[in-house]
């Protein structure tokens, strides 16, 4: 692993922890605590949405797991 590399991604690592840590948002074991609002709809923070580059009209799929569901964005290419 290249020395810009882990830096650059400590860096990204620093960014989202800060931000995990405020407006609201509970660190918990997996991630961010969040209320589905009253139309059933989950908000995905922008810093986890731009690390997993996901934007408006990205298609993602819904994997349920003994533990939960599983959020996966859907490779177009590969259709």
């Amino acid at each position: 692993m290249s020395q810009q590399w882990s830096r650059a991604f400590f860096g990204a690592w620093l960014r989202l922890r800060a931000f995990l840590f405020s407006k609201g948002g509970l660190m918990m074991e997996y991630g961010v605590v969040r209320k589905l609002d009253r139309l059933g709809r989950l908000i995905v923070a922008k810093d986890l949405r731009n690390l997993y580059n996901i934007h408006p009209e990205t298609t993602v799929v819904l994997i349920p797991t003994k533990d939960g569901i599983l959020v996966k964005r859907v490779d177009e290419t590969k259709k």
